[in-house]
């Protein structure tokens, strides 16, 4: 049998753990109906494949209270810093730079640092345009056309061959990448 004292002691013991459970409990219901609160955006982040022969996608989240410019930086950052999936390859030089971008009209003009020029493993240099192409007008229906520049001039070429001093146009690129790439289609 238990003594008074022990059963003051054990009352006691039963009040605190269910004191802390409940208030773990309010906790995570506070936690929970904050992020309600705080819908989220998914962008398309476009990735070569491990052989560097097509391009395919990674979901990425952005909160939707941000700021439309906002979002569109830090999707291309992202788009630079890499994939997380093994299975994808990075387009862009890591030490790419955003150095500027401007949206106005319906169309997007982004400038990059003149790392972008420099690859490492890619011979087709139409997969890092096609990357920042594809990620652009998938994760945003209001943008019809970009411009790429490096260093304040229009983009003429990264390997050499491939000229790409234009405006794109967002069904001609969508229609292009088709022939060019897998998966694109998918979403």
């Amino acid at each position: 049998m238990l003594s008074d004292i022990q059963k003051v002691k054990f009352n006691r013991i039963a009040l605190l753990i269910v004191s802390l459970l409940l208030i773990g409990f309010l906790i995570g219901y506070g936690i929970l109906k904050i992020t309600e609160k705080l819908p989220f955006q998914a962008v398309y982040l476009y990735f070569p494949t491990n052989n560097y022969k097509s391009l395919n996608f990674e979901k990425y989240s952005l909160r939707k209270d941000l700021k439309q410019h906002e979002k569109m930086k830090r999707t291309i950052e992202q788009l630079i810093s890499g994939p997380t999936n093994y299975h994808l390859r990075s387009a862009i030089n890591i030490k790419t730079k955003l150095r500027s971008l401007w949206y106005f009209n319906k169309e997007l003009h982004i400038n990059f640092s003149n790392d972008i020029k420099k690859l490492s493993n890619i011979e087709d240099d139409k997969l890092v345009v096609y990357s920042i192409l594809l990620t652009i007008f998938k994760s945003f229906s209001e943008v019809q056309k970009i411009k790429l520049y490096v260093n304040d001039k229009p983009l003429q070429s990264i390997l050499g061959w491939n000229s790409f001093n234009r405006m794109y146009k967002k069904d001609v690129v969508f229609r292009d990448a088709k022939d060019l790439f897998q998966d694109i289609s998918k979403k």
